[in-house]
């Protein structure tokens, strides 16, 4: 095993079987371990109306929020969006 984060890691999926709590924690660690490289994940976003980042100004779930940005969870420095062949720049819900 390597004791050196690679220069670009790409991480498809991994996060998607583990709890908020796990999601988290591993997001902090490959934050932390990987801190010079460039983290490209393949998240599929999975907020719904009980998740504080889909919450509109008015304090209610919002599902065009819900549906364009991902958690930031101190993690993702940025969100790119792909649907039909289309790469598009997203928020961050915060």
């Amino acid at each position: 095993m390597s004791s050196k984060c690679p220069q670009v890691l790409m991480i498809d999926e991994t996060l998607a079987p583990l709890d908020p709590a796990s999601k988290v924690l591993v997001m902090q660690k490959i934050k932390s371990f990987c801190s010079e490289s460039i983290v490209i994940v393949i998240y599929h976003n999975d907020v719904s109306d009980n998740d504080p980042g889909s919450l509109g100004p008015d304090g209610h779930f919002d599902e065009d929020i819900a549906q364009t940005c991902v958690p930031s969870n101190n993690f993702f420095d940025d969100n790119l969006h792909v649907e039909n062949g289309y790469l598009t720049r997203k928020s961050l819900c915060y």
